[in-house]
């Protein structure tokens, strides 16, 4: 973030993709259920972390389910589906392939996370 200050920008909001894992009330538990509960957890954990770390940097947070992401960016931008889907492709195509699902999400969280600023 000293980058960016010293380039005279100050970042005002992060964008934090999470999912629907409210329901979970033991999670070590939930983790030993299955093998395939530790990756959950892990992504619980690093959302938490991130949560800290961008209170720490006094950044706000804007929380968006990753399930309900695109009905969020209908809502909050002024654009068609076909028009975000272009826009997202053309960003990707100046930020460099490989430009996945994921990077697209994330791309598509930010911009929504800043439409309100």
């Amino acid at each position: 973030m000293e980058g960016l200050n010293r380039e005279g920008f100050r970042p005002a909001v992060a964008a934090l993709l999470t999912n629907r894992a409210g329901w979970m009330t033991d999670r070590l538990e939930h983790c030993l259920s299955a093998p395939e509960h530790p990756p959950v957890a892990e992504g619980l954990a690093v959302r938490a972390a991130l949560r800290a770390a961008f209170a720490g940097a006094g950044l706000d947070v804007v929380e968006m389910d990753e399930k309900s992401l695109r009905e969020s960016a209908m809502l909050k931008l002024p654009l068609t589906p076909g028009q975000i889907d272009f826009q997202l492709n053309a960003l990707g195509a100046t930020a460099g392939r490989p430009w996945r699902k994921e990077q697209k999400a994330a791309c598509l969280a930010a911009w929504v996370a800043t439409a309100g600023f």
